[in-house]
């Protein structure tokens, strides 16, 4: 029995430290060949982002695509011989690089457009000179360097949306102010994705008007609250009603409103793809737009 039991003790121990080996003993190649597989699905999805022109989307898978760019590369690192890291390199990071390389200088720019924006609508400063200074400065650069350098190149509306966005900044036609609360980060990104297709669609961008953006937020706020989802409100009636209550004046005006999306790319692409909906963000009538985001209730208020 004794014999039985010390049998099989030792060929657990067995088991277990081959297994601990095996654990220990991962190969570098096969590791780095892994992480190239998934820069390689990244580098696919982020090319077919560039080439439809999505600025907002590329802008957001850039800091998620360079992290694993890093990781291959670290990965590759550990990989001995020379020519299969060599070989590695030229698989999954060369052409990753290319595509990274190919956005940088303009993603710089909308980044920084972004914040001259933010801190436009959140310091209720007209413009911010220092910044727009620096803004010209990169774009005589990234001109120049991509002229000399050979980089890949993007479709025409990367650059006609980014100087269209550069118009409206400087021509302090980006947003309206009024006393009252700042919109938050998902009200701006709504307004990001929605004068991308402004411009897309060859209109001009709309003005965030913060006095409506009140209403907006007041009229997601008002569903929420008296749990209903509909153009007409049981407190303020129509969205033309509730605007004129709030001291709202147009020649034209309109509304759209969504539930349940959970970020701002999704619920401007939903109302794209729904007729009246997307006929209101492409009316060339329109030149301010309104945003308010609550508890998953959208609202867009629209005057012209």
């Amino acid at each position: 029995m004794n014999k039985v039991i010390s049998a099989l003790f030792l060929a657990m121990l067995l088991s277990f430290a081959g297994l601990t080996v095996s654990a220990g003993a991962a190969d570098p190649f096969q590791t780095a060949r892994q992480e190239g597989e998934k820069l390689a699905v990244q580098r696919a999805y982020f090319t077919e982002l560039i080439n439809s022109g999505d600025v907002f989307s590329v802008n957001a898978a850039y800091d998620e695509f360079t992290k694993q760019i890093t990781v291959t590369e670290s990965a590759i690192g550990r990989v001995s011989g020379k020519e299969r890291r060599n070989s590695l390199n030229a698989s999954y990071i060369k052409p990753a690089k290319i595509q990274k390389e190919r956005v940088i200088y303009e993603l710089s720019q909308y980044r920084l457009m972004n914040k001259v924006g933010w801190d436009m609508i959140s310091n209720r400063t007209s413009t911010n000179n220092g910044d727009l200074a620096k803004l010209a400065r990169l774009v005589t650069r990234a001109e120049q360097i991509k002229k000399d350098g050979g980089y890949g190149v993007l479709p025409a509306f990367f650059n006609q949306y980014l100087r269209s966005y550069e118009g409206q900044l400087k021509s302090r036609e980006f947003v309206s102010y009024v006393r009252g609360p700042k919109i938050g980060q998902f009200d701006y990104d709504v307004l990001l994705i929605t004068n991308e297709e402004r411009v897309k669609n060859k209109l001009k961008p709309f003005t965030l008007d913060m006095k409506l953006s009140n209403v907006a937020l007041e009229k997601s706020k008002d569903m929420y609250t008296k749990k209903y989802f509909n153009h007409q409100s049981p407190t303020y009636g129509s969205p033309f009603d509730m605007m004129k209550k709030f001291g709202i004046t147009y020649h034209y005006a309109g509304e759209n409103i969504a539930q349940g999306y959970n970020n701002p790319k999704a619920v401007v692409n939903g109302w794209m793809n729904s007729p009246g909906h997307r006929a209101n963000i492409l009316n060339a009538n329109f030149s301010r737009l309104g945003t308010g985001y609550h508890q998953q209730l959208w609202t867009q208020m629209f005057t012209g």
